[in-house]
């Protein structure tokens, strides 16, 4: 059982040096959040403990993420811009953490910012 949960190990390890690490969203990676869940995972668990069948299918499912399986198999123009139709380095700029600090995306909500922007509106017009 043991061999078992080390090759798993290492297989999880294997995908993890693929898969890119984003330099842009260091708190908000998804690379960064799977490799942490993984650790946990293995480190945790005791070697009994772990299921086999799931980690397997969990295994796959990265892996399949991993070689753009999906992204292959459903994309059907060029990827230079997203379902909004903006660049992809337009996306990606918005979406970076420097943007997301700029903008205080992590401190307000929708709402308080229009609130707030509405406010401001009114104390000018008075």
């Amino acid at each position: 059982m043991a061999a078992r949960s080390t090759l798993q190990y290492r297989l999880f390890m294997k995908i993890c040096d693929q898969w890119p690490l984003n330099p842009t969203r260091k708190s908000r990676d998804i690379a960064r959040f799977i490799r942490r869940k993984g650790m946990y995972n293995f480190r945790d668990s005791n070697s009994s403990q772990l299921d086999s069948e799931v980690c397997r299918n969990e295994l796959d499912s990265l892996q399949r993420l991993v070689d753009n399986v999906h992204r292959d198999q459903w994309r059907p123009r060029p990827r230079t811009e997203g379902c909004s139709g903006h660049h992809l380095e337009t996306i990606n700029q918005v979406l970076s953490d420097e943007s997301a600090e700029l903008s205080k995306l992590g401190d307000k909500g929708v709402i308080s910012r229009n609130l707030e922007a509405m406010k401001a509106f009114m104390k000018r017009k008075s």
